[in-house]
């Protein structure tokens, strides 16, 4: 469920960035994916949180005691 909320919203993002900023340049392109990545996640991480999903806290959890060990 979760996934399928991101992937509704990567669609919605990327549609409305489109209209808001337009252009087939590459940096054009480059900003539209990195906001539409970066909403989607977002958009995830919230769904997950909502429906409770354990595996995606402990995910986060392994990913943050990585981040902060330094390697």
């Amino acid at each position: 469920m979760a996934s399928f909320v991101m992937g509704i919203a990567a669609f919605g993002v990327n549609g409305a960035l489109a209209g808001w900023f337009p252009g087939d340049a590459f940096p054009h392109q480059a900003v539209r994916l990195t906001v539409t990545i970066v909403s989607a996640l977002l958009v995830l991480g919230v769904s997950a949180h909502v429906l409770r999903i354990r595996e995606f806290r402990e995910a986060l959890a392994l990913v943050a005691k990585r981040g902060g060990s330094g390697a």
